[in-house]
């Protein structure tokens, strides 16, 4: 290491709680090969990251980031100091959470390919070590959008499982937990809506995208995982107060439906609650002539599917949407 130069401690996020002998992904050995990778190259080729007393290129940094110019500053670190996989990665993690923060969409997704490509190239893992990784930065209020980010990992990861089963259910799992995430960012702060609505809620829509790259799975099993991911991203779109990306969504995924089922997408019970849902949401817009229509559309899927593994589910699912269309048509009188 030069002389006048300072190391550094940062907290590696690519590893686990060591005392947590729960965790099942990011395990504990590859966290050790991780971080002991990334100290031998300090100790050998001088990479660690380093902060410089007097030097141009910290000071450099910090000037690009008082501007907000989160992708130039981090550049700079990248380009003075050689590091290690699990410190380059921890970086690109807490600028892909700036560039969110700062609505820079693009620079965003650059970011989290480059974050993609440095797992695949330097990390021996698998997507359900990151997905389980991404879950236990879930139960700290303060890593939830860092959580995001290896969710959405995750889910790249699966579109490349050989299995096409898993990688479908585990697509739809991350999606899920992706809303579950925005849930408690609203809880947390009300005033990240904007940010979920703009930046969040895109990464969730690429996620669902996923499911049409893996390889073996057919156009029916394709396109009814990527309607159950829509569940997900129309509630996201709900909750942010968004109705018109609610519908929008929606109704892209009965289209979607149709297109692939032709006549029998009725027999599907994930389209009887994509109506429910999309009757809600026109109830919210004020519009009660579609409100009904789509009630009565969803009460109808309901009783003529053919899905009767789960009969006490479409029973639940014929009540709710009758008082639903009860009410909209008192309020309509």
């Amino acid at each position: 290491m030069a002389s006048g130069e300072e190391p550094v401690q940062l907290q590696v996020n690519l590893t686990v709680n060591k005392q947590d002998q729960r965790t099942i992904g990011m395990h504990v050995q590859h966290a050790e090969h991780i971080e002991h990778h990334s100290r031998e190259s300090s100790a050998s080729n001088a990479t660690a990251f380093t902060r410089p007393k007097f030097n141009d290129s910290y000071n450099l940094y910090e000037s690009f980031k008082k501007k907000g110019d989160f992708k130039r500053a981090y550049q700079v670190v990248f380009e003075k100091y050689v590091l290690g996989p699990a410190y380059r990665g921890e970086l690109l993690v807490e600028l892909h959470k700036m560039l969110l923060f700062t609505e820079q969409t693009q620079n965003a997704a650059k970011t989290r390919q480059e974050l993609i490509e440095l797992i695949r190239t330097s990390i021996t893992t698998t997507p359900e070590e990151i997905q389980a990784f991404a879950w236990q930065l879930s139960r700290k209020p303060e890593a939830l959008f860092n959580s995001m980010t290896f969710y959405y990992v995750a889910a790249f990861f699966y579109s490349a499982s050989p299995s096409p089963v898993i990688a479908v259910m585990g697509i739809e799992s991350c999606v899920e937990c992706m809303q579950g995430l925005v849930i408690n960012l609203l809880k947390a702060d009300s005033r990240l809506g904007s940010i979920i609505r703009d930046q969040v809620i895109p990464m969730i829509y690429e996620m669902k995208e996923m499911v049409f790259s893996v390889d073996g799975a057919s156009k029916a099993d394709r396109c009814k995982s990527a309607t159950c991911c829509v569940h997900s991203i129309e509630y996201c779109h709900l909750i942010v107060g968004d109705h018109e990306g609610r519908e929008k969504v929606l109704k892209e995924a009965l289209s979607a439906m149709h297109k692939c089922f032709g006549a029998e997408y009725n027999q599907h019970l994930v389209v009887g609650l994509l109506r429910n849902n999309l009757a809600y949401t026109y109830a919210c817009m004020s519009r009660m002539e579609e409100a009904e229509q789509y009630f009565q559309l969803a009460i109808k899927t309901y009783k003529d599917i053919n899905e009767l593994n789960n009969p006490e589910l479409i029973s639940r699912c014929i009540k709710r949407s009758e008082a639903s269309l009860k009410m909209i048509q008192r309020m309509k009188q």
